[in-house]
């Protein structure tokens, strides 16, 4: 699967898709300015697809 396929992806394929723990996202979130999942999206978070695609692009951080 590309990331560009989805319009929202959930925490289990980002996963998958960057070879990461939801460790590392967690903290991704905390220290990198990645992404936050949809309010409400569950035990699993979902995100919006475009959102992670953007940060990937701009170099993985929030100083981009």
């Amino acid at each position: 699967m590309s990331l560009n396929d989805k319009t929202f992806i959930s925490r289990t394929a980002v996963e998958r898709e960057l070879d990461i723990s939801k460790f590392t996202i967690r903290n991704w979130i905390r220290d990198r300015g990645f992404p936050q999942p949809i309010p409400g999206s569950g035990r699993v978070p979902i995100f919006r697809t475009s959102d992670i695609i953007k940060w990937l692009e701009d170099g993985g951080s929030n100083d981009g």
